[in-house]
């Protein structure tokens, strides 16, 4: 989880501000003037940031616990809509497989609408696979239909002929076998044309061959509410080619005992949503009701919060939300039941309590592994202030804090991270200013900071002696500063200056000016008129790099 690396990110991003070589300006002072962090301070620094890493820890552990509910909730929320599409598709997938079976027989004639023997025998073994369908219809343009009814301990069908017999259809009760135990007629204004089985499937000719599925509406016979499969064909009947439709009736309480027990496991509650946002409900209408809303009631309690959520962030499907309902905590999320994320939807809500268990056993192994990282943190932290602990003499920037230090740094001699300049402007030999003297300087400057920074000390000699600023004939020190400071900015830039500390030092009662430099980030280049140049150090000099050198350093 992000959470659980933000921590160590901010425990490894402090220690390496802190480590970081570049000097701090002291409010109110002279930025010519900086300091470089000492080993104690730096180390107290560190652990400072191992304990504020420790107090983010607290402060994160409520978006831990939250992520980690967001999480199971989207977890919860996969299992539950993989297990709910497979079952409607379980159901489904073989009734429109039988449709267009029924399909191709009567496109072959082997449908005959007065022959209930023969279709009794096709489609009551066909029914009893499939306890959540309650009946099977077939008509035709004509006006002629055969319905299979299932009731409790026996078979009916219905025919009916609205052209040659309107008003009137015939009821039979099968018994065992093909015997018939009761026939009898029904005054009943019924034309099967006028169904939604059948206006659906006939409505688009173009689409012959596909299985259609209608929205809620009551059953003629039963009045229950639910849908149809249907599918339509053409075959010959006398010398005239005739549309046929057949379907299969579910009501919609076969549908929604597929919903009720997703969450079963969770205390939790999923519904069905409409396109208009109601929620599907079981139940029985009048044949002629064409409510738009028929079979769905207004959301109440979770749903209706867990609705006005979902809306509120555009209806997005797959967004764990969070709802209160009588102040108690709820996780809601929604997705589409269709791969093409039409109607209708499955709305999954889940209380918070139920993820209590496993937020804890989540939340102990995030500590456990917190607490490794900050225990390594704790040991690196040690290690690198025992590194800068025995670096401390001979570092440039700590031994600079005092005359002693620095005494001890001159006695060492040059080196790779030391240099010697005996005036910063003044051509000694030529008493007189020299630019060439002031280029001197600047270009061991450069190569420090494109290396691994070092130490410049002008008022020293080469053989080591302090023979003072005062042959730079300055009017006084703040002149010799601004002087400084001006070349800094001319030739190398003062987006460089925050790597550099320069300040002026008494040592045997000699002034001396002291630049110390850290490496820089970014190359560094010496600017001459037009012309800029890139040096590095390479033991005790300084040395420029051609083009090439400086593309293939890049490169690295």
């Amino acid at each position: 989880m992000k959470q659980t690396i933000v921590p160590a990110i901010t425990f490894a991003g402090t220690i390496a501000a802190y480590l970081r070589p570049t000097f701090n300006t002291n409010d109110g002072c002279d930025p010519m003037r900086r300091e470089i962090p000492r080993p104690r301070t730096l180390i107290i620094l560190l652990l400072l940031a191992g304990a504020v890493v420790a107090a983010l820890v607290i402060e994160l552990s409520s978006g831990v616990r939250r992520e980690i509910r967001r999480s199971l909730m989207q977890r919860t929320a996969d299992r539950a809509e993989v297990v709910f599409q497979s079952r409607v598709r379980g159901l489904f997938d073989p009734l429109e497989k039988h449709l267009r079976i029924t399909g191709e027989w009567g496109r072959r004639g082997a449908l005959d609408l007065n022959d209930q023997d023969k279709l009794n025998n096709l489609f009551i073994p066909m029914l009893e696979q499939y306890p959540a369908v309650t009946s099977m219809l077939i008509a035709n343009e004509r006006g002629r239909e055969y319905m299979l009814l299932r009731e409790s301990s026996a078979w009916l069908t219905r025919s009916a002929d609205a052209e040659a017999a309107p008003g009137r259809v015939r009821w039979r009760r099968w018994a065992a076998g093909d015997s018939i135990a009761d026939d009898w007629w029904e005054d009943v204004d019924y034309d099967p044309r006028k169904r939604p089985w059948y206006t659906r499937a006939i409505e688009e000719e173009e689409s012959d061959g596909d299985v259609r599925l209608t929205r809620p509406y009551p059953f003629f016979t039963t009045r229950q509410i639910g849908v149809t499969l249907s599918k339509r064909w053409s075959a010959m009947t006398g010398d005239d080619v005739v549309d046929y439709v057949a379907g299969v009736d579910v009501p919609l309480d076969s549908i929604l005992v597929y919903v009720e027990d997703l969450l079963a496991d969770f205390s939790g509650e999923s519904f069905l949503l409409s396109a208009d946002h109601r929620v599907f409900a079981a139940g029985t209408a009048p044949i002629d009701s064409d409510d738009s809303a028929l079979g769905t009631r207004d959301p109440v309690g979770v749903e209706a919060r867990a609705l006005a959520a979902w809306e509120a962030v555009g209806s997005v499907f797959g967004d764990q939300l969070t709802v209160s309902v009588a102040g108690t905590p709820w996780w809601v999320d929604f997705r589409p039941v269709s791969s093409d994320s039409t109607p209708p939807f499955l709305g999954i809500a889940v209380p918070e309590s139920s993820f209590a268990g496993e937020v804890r056993s989540q939340q102990l192994r995030f500590e456990l592994m917190l607490a490794g990282l900050l225990l390594l943190g704790g040991l690196v932290t040690f290690a690198v202030g025992q590194v800068i602990a025995r670096r401390g003499g001979s570092d440039a920037g700590p031994d600079l804090d005092t005359e002693a230090g620095l005494l001890k740094l001159i006695a060492g001699g040059e080196g790779d991270g030391l240099e010697f300049k005996a005036t910063m402007r003044w051509n000694i030999i030529a008493d007189k200013p020299g630019k060439e003297v002031e280029m001197s300087w600047l270009k061991t400057v450069v190569a420090f900071l494109n290396t691994d920074g070092g130490v410049l000390i002008i008022g020293v000699n080469d053989e080591g002696e302090a023979t003072g600023i005062a042959a730079d004939r300055f009017a006084n020190d703040d002149k010799f500063l601004l002087h400084f400071n001006n070349l800094f900015k001319q030739h190398i830039g003062l987006p460089f200056r925050e790597y550099v500390r320069a300040d002026i030092r008494t040592i045997d009662d000699t002034q001396v000016f002291v630049v110390s430099c850290a490496s820089s980030p970014e190359p560094v280049f010496l600017k001459q008129g037009k012309e800029e140049r890139f040096y590095v150090r390479v033991g005790p000099s300084s040395r420029q790099l051609s083009v090439s050198e400086v593309v293939k350093r890049f490169k690295k």
